[in-house]
């Protein structure tokens, strides 16, 4: 279920993710946008229809990397409540790559 868990973690849609002509843009493909009340529909009705996948993954999951999933999810709806909707997954990515590059 690595499609399933690759969205879950980026809060992106697979196929946003894995889009070909963006491979090299991790922003732009992982980055926050506001989403408009279609696309939130469509969010919703996808994870309605994957309920059990997600909650099997979600069973399945190491709960260390289940806790920082949901403290990550805490801190960004907080950000977003504050009015600095901050996307830490671009942060981490960011870190990530210069620690990968200066490595």
């Amino acid at each position: 279920m690595h499609d399933l868990f690759a969205a879950m973690i980026a809060d992106r849609k697979y196929e946003d993710l894995m889009d070909k002509d963006k491979k090299l843009k991790m922003k732009s493909r992982a980055g926050q946008k506001r989403l408009s009340v279609a696309e939130k529909d469509e969010r919703v009705k996808g994870a309605l229809a994957r309920e059990r996948e997600i909650a099997e993954t979600l069973r399945d999951m190491n709960r260390e990397l289940l806790i920082l999933m949901k403290t990550n999810h805490y801190l960004r709806q907080i950000d977003m409540r504050l009015g600095n909707p901050t996307n830490t997954f671009n942060q981490v990515n960011n870190v990530t790559w210069k620690i990968f590059i200066e490595s």
